[in-house]
C-alpha cells in the first residue's frame, strides 16, 4: 500500500511521536509511506531514523505520485480534521485525479486525537453555535489554520471511508455508520523500559543538572498550549508546595512553552523548575529515568476525557511510578496497581499530596513502576499496533469509497458539495427502499439542495475571478504608478546616498581633524613638562652663579679689610682683581644669555624645545667654564695667602655649608634652594648617577644618627638630555 499521513503541524509536534513510529513500521513490513507536514519540513532532523518520505504540502501537491512505484496514495491518513489538513486533503484529490488517478482509487481515513470541539470553544472563548453562525470574515480572524472549521470539520468527516481513534470516548464523534478503529499509540521499548538507563548514567546527569542529593525529581517531558495550560501552572504550584513543606523537589521540563504561560508564573513559581526546552526524543529516556515520579496534571472534564497524553505511554514504559487524572487511559486502570489516580479535583495539593505518598513509600512507587511498564507493553506495543492498523486499512480498501471523487476535479468543488452529494445520494437509495412519497420528496429536495450547493460554490468562483479580474487592473494601475514613484525614489536615494558620501567624508575629516588635534595637546603637554623643568635648571643655574658672585665679592671684602697685611701682594692682587672682573663681565654675559635663552623658551611652541635644550646645554657648557675659571682663582697664590682669614670668617661668621657630596657621585640638589634656614620638616630633592656608570637602584638619606625616608627612581629627562650613556639616566631623581 502507498500510505499518506497528514498531519496540522511539523515534525516537532506531538501527533508525529505517534505518526513517525507507525509510518517506520509500515515501511519496514513492506509498505510505502510518505508524511506530508505544512512547513518546515528541516524539523524532520528531530526524527530518529525515518524510513518514510517526508515532504511538504506544496511539495506533495506538485508531485502526487511521490511513492517509489509511481502511484498515487491509496490510503490518505487525515491525522485529525483539521482546517490545515482538510484543505490539503481536497488539493491532494484534485491533483491525483490531475495526475491519472482513477476517481474510485484511494480512501480517505480521518484520526481523532483530541475533543475538537472544546478546542474550538476554548481557543475562541465562544460556543460552537455562535461560531457555526459566524461568517467567513470574522472565522478568519478568529481561528488559526491548525484548528478545526466548525462547519467544514464536520462535512470533511462525513467524507472520511473510516475513523481511527487514539481513546474509546471519541468514537462517537465519527459519522454514523463510518467503521472505526481504536489506534493506541506505539512505545520504542528498546529506549523505554525500567533497565534502559544505568544508575551511572542517571547519577552523572543529576550532576550536570545541578540535583542535590537530597532533591526529589517530577520529570514532563511535553509542551505546553492553550488547551493545557491552567494544568501545567497546576503542576507548578504542586512543586512549590512540595518545597514549602519541606520536601525538596525539582521540576524537569521539556517541550515548548506559551509566552503567555511564562509570563503567568511567578518568581516563585519558577524558582524550583529546571526548563530545558525543546529536547530530542532520544534523550527523553534518560530523564524519564531521573524521576521520582511522572505526573500528569488534569481532571476529568471535556478535554481530559476524549484525549489520551501524547507523553503517558512512554511514562508508563519507563518503569517509573506515574500519577495521572482518572479519566481517559486510567478507564483501563487500577487505582494503586498501575499508576496512582488524583482525586477528581485535581487540585495543586492533590498532586503535592500524591507525590508526598509515593516519595516516603519506596515498595509503592516500585509496584507502580513495575505494574505501569507491564500495562504499556500490553497495550502500546508498536508491532501489534501497526498490525491492526495495516489491517484497518486493507479493510477500508476492500469497501467502495464512500464520496464520489470524481466531483473534485473541477476548482469550484468543496467538501460541502461532495457532502450534499453524498448525503442526497443516501436519501434517494433510503426512499427508494421504503417506497415513500414523502421519502420520495426529502430526497428530490436534499437532490436540489445538492445542485444548489454546487451551484453556489461555482457563482462564488465567478464572483471571485471577477473580483480579482478587478483587483489585478487596480493592481496594474498602482504597479504603473509604483514604477514612477520607485523612479523618482532611486533619484532621491541617488541624491540621498551623495549625501551621505559628503557626510560620511566630512565626519572622517572631523575625526581626523579630532585625532590631530589631540595628538597636538598630548605633545603641547610633554613640550609644557620640558619647558618648566628647563627653567628649574636655569633657575638653579642662576642661583649658584649668584652664589659664586656673593662669594668673590665676600673674597674681594676681605682682601680690602687685609690691604695693609698684603700690600706686597698688590701686583698680584691687581692681576687678582683684573682676572675677577674679567670674570664678574663673564658671568654677567652669560647671565643675559640665560635670560634670553629664557625668554626665548616662553616665546616659541612646542616644535622649538630642542633649540631650548641646545642653549641650555651651552649655558652649562659657560657655566663649566666659570668653574674652570674660579678653580684656577682658587689655585692661584693670592687665594691661597687669604685662606686661612676666609676660614675663620667661615668658621665664626658664615652659616654651615650643604653636605658635600660624595666623590664616587654625580648629582645636585635642586631642592631647597637656600640652606641658610632649616625648617623642623625639610624635603629635599635632587638627582644622582655613579661616575663609573654602574646603575644606581636605590638611596638612603642619614640626619645625624637619624635614618630619614628617601624615595629613589623620579622621572629626570633634564639629566637623561646630559647624560644619556648614563644607566639610569632618565630616572635618577630623588
Amino acid at each position: 500500500m502507498n500510505i499518506i499521513f497528514v498531519n496540522y503541524g511539523d515534525f516537532t509536534t506531538n501527533s508525529l511521536n505517534h505518526i513517525g513510529g507507525f509510518a517506520n513500521t509500515l515501511c519496514a513490513s513492506g509498505h510505502a509511506c510518505a508524511v506530508v507536514v505544512p512547513h518546515r519540513k528541516e524539523t524532520l532532523q528531530h526524527i530518529a531514523g525515518p524510513l518514510f518520505i517526508a515532504a511538504t504540502y506544496d511539495e506533495a501537491l506538485a508531485r502526487p505520485k511521490l511513492f517509489p512505484d509511481g502511484r498515487t496514495a491509496d490510503i490518505i491518513h487525515a491525522w485529525t480534521p483539521r482546517e490545515c489538513v482538510r484543505a490539503f486533503v481536497l488539493a491532494y484529490r484534485r491533483a491525483a485525479l490531475a495526475a491519472g488517478a482513477a476517481p474510485g482509487e484511494g480512501r480517505l481515513l480521518i484520526h481523532l486525537e483530541d475533543n475538537e470541539r472544546f478546542l474550538l470553544e476554548s481557543y475562541t472563548g465562544r460556543p460552537l453555535d455562535r461560531l457555526r453562525a459566524a461568517s467567513d470574515s470574522e472565522l478568519a480572524a478568529l481561528l488559526d489554520p491548525s484548528l478545526p472549521h466548525p462547519v467544514r470539520s464536520e462535512t470533511f468527516l462525513g467524507l472520511a471511508d473510516g475513523v481511527t481513534h487514539i481513546i474509546e470516548p471519541l468514537a462517537a464523534s465519527a459519522p454514523a455508520g463510518a467503521p472505526t478503529h481504536l489506534l493506541f499509540p506505539g512505545v520504542d521499548f528498546k529506549l523505554y523500559g525500567p533497565d534502559r538507563v544505568g544508575a551511572a548514567e542517571t547519577a552523572t546527569l543529576r550532576k550536570d543538572l545541578g540535583l542535590a542529593e537530597d532533591e526529589k525529581v517530577i520529570a514532563f517531558t511535553g509542551s505546553n498550549t492553550f488547551a493545557n495550560e491552567p494544568e501545567m501552572r497546576d503542576l507548578y504550584v504542586a512543586v512549590a508546595l512540595l518545597n514549602q513543606r519541606g520536601t525538596h523537589v525539582r521540576l524537569v521540563r521539556t517541550g515548548f512553552n506559551s509566552p503567555r504561560f511564562l509570563a503567568g508564573l511567578t518568581d516563585d513559581l519558577k524558582r524550583h523548575v529546571i526548563d530545558l526546552g525543546f529536547v530530542e526524543k532520544a534523550k527523553l529516556p534518560r530523564l524519564l529515568a531521573l524521576a521520582d515520579v511522572l505526573v500528569q496534571p488534569g481532571r476529568p472534564g471535556p478535554f481530559n476525557d476524549q484525549r489520551l497524553p501524547s507523553k503517558l505511554p512512554e511514562f508508563l514504559a519507563s518503569g517509573r511510578p506515574v500519577i495521572l487524572p482518572p479519566t481517559n487511559l486510567a478507564a483501563l486502570m487500577q487505582d494503586g496497581r498501575e499508576a496512582a489516580f488524583l482525586p477528581a479535583t485535581g487540585t495543586p495539593e492533590d498532586i503535592a499530596s500524591a507525590c508526598a505518598r509515593i516519595f516516603g513509600d519506596a515498595k509503592l512507587a516500585s509496584e507502580l513502576g513495575a505494574a505501569g511498564s507491564a500495562f504499556a507493553r500490553e497495550h502500546f506495543d508498536l508491532a501489534a499496533n501497526t498490525r491492526g492498523l495495516a489491517a484497518f486499512y486493507a479493510a477500508c480498501l476492500e469497501r467502495p469509497p464512500v464520496a464520489d471523487w470524481s466531483a473534485i476535479t473541477a476548482p469550484t468543488t468543496s467538501d460541502a458539495t461532495l457532502f450534499s452529494s453524498l448525503l442526497a445520494g443516501r436519501l434517494g437509495s433510503a426512499a427508494a427502499e421504503l417506497n415513500d412519497a414523502s421519502a420520495r420528496q426529502l430526497a428530490e429536495q436534499t437532490a436540489l439542495l445538492a445542485d444548489v450547493v454546487r451551484q453556489l460554490e461555482q457563482s462564488i468562483e465567478t464572483s471571485a475571478r471577477q473580483r480579482l479580474t478587478a483587483v489585478e487592473a487596480d493592481r496594474d494601475a498602482i504597479a504603473a504608478r509604483e514604477q514612477l514613484t520607485q523612479n523618482h525614489v532611486r533619484n532621491i536615494e541617488g541624491l540621498l546616498a551623495a549625501a551621505r558620501e559628503h557626510a560620511a567624508g566630512l565626519e572622517k575629516a572631523r575625526d581626523l581633524t579630532q585625532a590631530y588635534a589631540d595628538n597636538i595637546a598630548k605633545e603641547c603637554a610633554k613640550h609644557k613638562l620640558r619647558r618648566e623643568q628647563a627653567d628649574t635648571l636655569l633657575s638653579t643655574a642662576r642661583r649658584q652663579v649668584t652664589a659664586y658672585e656673593n662669594a668673590l665679592l665676600g673674597a674681594d671684602a676681605e682682601i680690602a679689610a687685609l690691604k695693609d697685611e698684603v700690600a706686597r701682594l698688590d701686583d698680584t692682587l691687581a692681576a687678582s682683581r683684573a682676572e675677577t672682573a674679567a670674570g664678574l663681565a663673564e658671568q654677567a654675559r652669560l647671565r643675559a644669555a640665560a635670560e634670553a635663552a629664557e625668554a626665548h623658551l616662553r616665546a616659541v611652541h612646542t616644535a622649538e624645545l630642542a633649540v631650548a635644550a641646545d642653549k641650555l646645554a651651552q649655558v652649562e657648557a659657560v657655566v663649566r667654564s666659570r668653574d674652570e675659571k674660579l678653580a684656577k682663582i682658587q689655585s692661584s697664590f693670592s687665594w691661597k695667602v687669604t685662606s686661612p682669614f676666609r676660614a675663620l670668617r667661615r668658621r665664626f661668621l658664615d652659616q654651615p655649608a650643604p653636605p658635600a657630596a660624595s666623590a664616587a657621585l654625580l648629582g645636585n640638589i635642586d631642592y631647597p634652594q637656600d640652606w641658610s634656614v632649616v625648617a623642623e620638616t625639610l624635603s629635599i630633592r635632587g638627582w644622582s648617577l655613579l661616575r663609573d656608570r654602574r646603575r644606581l637602584k636605590a638611596i638612603r638619606a642619614r640626619l645625624g644618627e637619624t635614618q630619614a625616608h628617601a624615595v629613589y627612581g623620579d622621572e629626570r629627562l633634564d639629566v637623561l638630555d646630559h647624560f644619556r650613556d648614563y644607566p639610569g639616566a632618565e630616572r635618577c631623581g630623588w
